[in-house]
């Protein structure tokens, strides 16, 4: 085998290797979380990232954390961080055979396109009930927008004072970081709305005769008055909701 080929092929099994890894890490993150939702955000104190971190210090040692995370983002291409948030999950679903067991709720869809989504966190399946919207909302999500509400509101006032003395290469700037709040802050908001819809009973119910097939009758018993999952009926039945709300990632759509 030439020597290229063989590297290729070494590297290749290192990044399945620290990709699975990974995911067994974070499985023992989301199986031993009380509630079964855990954000990525770094500002709260439970991120996924954080937790993933611990559990590699328990493996190899604190003090190689690191160096470990290093030669992982070499390999992967990537940092932890953004391996969680934007390659996970479709790993996680072809691990799982299209049967994904930790789903990522991702306001990734409702921003205007390019750099990281403004809200993105996992629930666990085996974990899910009618509460895990709402405590998504009350708990998570409504601390991001606060935040991003306070930031926008610095902007603006740096924004005005930067205005009363001229400054226009500072406006300009000002005025595009403005912007990038302003949109980040909207992206929030469509998601929360998306979310609110999801939880929420429908206006138009399914009204499905007793004659159609069990899979749509099972979909509109769990979606029809508010999405209330029913972990019996399986991956399949409990996801389709969200993904047609589309607080999913795209790849989600494999879920059939």
């Amino acid at each position: 085998m030439p020597k290229t080929k063989k590297k290729a092929k070494i590297t290749e099994e290192a990044s399945e290797h620290i990709k699975r890894l990974i995911s067994f890490y974070v499985k023992k993150v989301m199986e031993s979380d009380e509630d079964g939702i855990v954000p990525l955000d770094q500002s709260f104190q439970d991120n996924l990232v954080k937790k993933v971190r611990e559990l590699i210090a328990l493996d190899f040692g604190k003090e190689r954390v690191d160096d470990i995370e290093k030669q992982m983002e070499e390999i992967l291409g990537s940092s932890l961080q953004d391996w969680l948030a934007n390659e996970f999950f479709d790993f996680h679903l072809t691990l799982y055979r299209r049967r994904p067991i930790f789903w990522q709720l991702t306001s990734r869809n409702f921003g205007t396109g390019g750099g990281d989504a403004a809200f993105s966190c996992f629930v666990y399946y085996h974990k899910l009930s009618r509460d895990t919207i709402p405590k998504i909302q009350a708990i998570y999500l409504m601390t991001v927008k606060e935040k991003v509400e306070v930031a926008k509101e610095q902007i603006s006032d740096q924004l005005v004072e930067a205005q009363k003395e001229g400054t226009k290469k500072g406006i300009e700037k000002l005025k595009k970081d403005y912007q990038q709040i302003d949109e980040r802050l909207a992206e929030l908001e469509r998601f929360d709305a998306a979310l609110t819809e999801v939880h929420n009973p429908r206006k138009n119910k399914s009204g499905l005769s007793g004659t159609a097939k069990w899979i749509n009758r099972a979909i509109a018993e769990v979606r029809d008055n508010g999405w209330n999952p029913i972990i019996d009926y399986g991956v399949r039945v409990n996801i389709e909701p969200l993904k047609e709300a589309c607080v999913l990632p795209p790849s989600a759509s494999r879920v059939r």
